[in-house]
């Protein structure tokens, strides 16, 4: 874990990058966490395809994730309803609207 000094001169930890931080291609209201516009799927098992399909099959029509799991068995997808509710947690989250 080093010091760097982002942008400002603000110094930060590289574990820990700060909201402050603006690339070029950004626009000067954006933070550094706003910049992502799809989220990361690197590290799982199954494909974006198949993990945003689980996830939208929950939130749009309002399903158990064990029905979820039921209608991706049909179609011959063997995954956990664990992983799931996992996916739901992580991918499906709706920003929540900002008191002004």
């Amino acid at each position: 874990m080093k010091t760097l000094r982002g942008w400002g001169g603000v110094a930060y930890t590289s574990r820990d990058p700060p909201q402050e931080v603006l690339s070029s291609s950004v626009g000067a209201w954006q933070t550094w966490s706003m910049k992502r516009d799809t989220p990361s799927y690197h590290g799982y098992r199954f494909p974006p395809e198949i993990i945003s399909h689980a996830v939208w099959l929950y939130h749009r029509f309002g399903v158990s994730v064990r029905d979820v799991e039921d209608l991706l068995a049909q179609r011959g997808i063997t995954v956990s309803d664990e992983a799931i509710r996992l996916w739901c947690l992580t991918f499906g989250s709706v920003p929540q609207p900002s008191e002004s």
